[in-house]
């Protein structure tokens, strides 16, 4: 299984070389990298054919002027993976990320995979994961998970099946290649309409923490643009209290899906090498 990854740059050089080692380190091999450079100033673009030139799984696209979400649809177009997902130039994944959702994927037949999420800092340490281990379809569809009620779903840790992606109507693609920011947000409700979301115990990838981050520049921006499809936005005091909740409730969702995953670790044991642990085991 082929895992094809998106990276839109635009003046990332800061953060890139980062994001290329962290994908050098995976321990699954079967991956491809898609650079999409906007029209860089800063060296992004030489530092992404340096990566093509000396890694075959790597290419770029120069497109200047396109857009975010134009640029990672465009990138999603010119893949060729049997799962979809996008990475920015200044966040990471964990090295046992694509392996864990390829083995997730082959044993569970999942086509919408993410983990719980994680936060890095501006130097690449994993700061904290959140155990949230339960996002119900029908809420995503209804457009509740955004920052003005029960909290985004982190799109760093989101892999996808490319059957999956290709159920999303022009349309519907449209709309979202329009949007600034919020793009991401209206993807996940897309993809709700045709399967759930299953999530990993584990963190996949996280979302680095830096003070120029876009998001975090143009949260007002993000909120316009949840308002306009309709996601429903309640009162601040009455968000506050469904999010706390949610966190409590999904986080005992985390737990079960623990308890599942040392199922799954401890039947994957040679029930031989066990039993000569066993007996080699001394007895007081």
């Amino acid at each position: 299984m082929k895992i094809s990854i998106i990276t839109p740059v635009l003046n990332g050089a800061y953060f890139l070389p980062e994001l290329i080692t962290c994908l050098e380190a995976q321990t699954y091999s079967e991956w491809e990298h898609i650079i999409v450079d906007g029209g860089s100033t800063d060296g992004s673009l030489q530092i992404a054919r340096d990566w093509s030139a000396r890694e075959a799984r790597a290419r770029v696209v120069e497109a200047p002027g396109l857009g975010l979400y134009p640029s990672i649809f465009r990138g999603f177009d010119l893949s060729g993976g049997n799962f979809l997902a996008w990475l920015a130039s200044d966040d990471l994944y964990t090295r046992w990320a694509l392996a864990c959702v390829v083995e997730h994927a082959e044993r569970t037949g999942a086509r919408w995979i993410t983990g719980f999420p994680g936060a890095w800092d501006e130097s690449g340490r994993l700061r904290y994961v959140r155990p949230y281990g339960r996002y119900p379809r029908t809420w995503i569809r209804k457009g509740w998970f955004h920052t003005g009620f029960l909290g985004h779903l982190q799109q760093e840790s989101m892999f996808f099946s490319r059957a999956l992606f290709e159920k999303i109507p022009r349309a519907h693609r449209d709309e979202i290649e329009v949007m600034r920011l919020a793009g991401d947000f209206q993807l996940w409700r897309r993809l709700a309409e045709h399967a759930p979301l299953s999530v990993l115990p584990t963190a996949l990838a996280g979302f680095r923490f830096h003070g120029q981050n876009l998001s975090v520049g143009g949260a007002d921006t993000y909120a316009d643009e949840v308002r306009a499809t309709g996601a429903p936005f309640p009162h601040p005091r009455l968000a506050r209290l469904m999010e706390g909740a949610f966190r409590k409730w999904s986080a005992l969702g985390a737990i079960d899906i623990m308890r599942e995953a040392d199922g799954v670790l401890f039947g994957s044991l040679d029930p031989n090498r066990i039993q000569a642990v066993k007996d080699a085991t001394p007895r007081v």
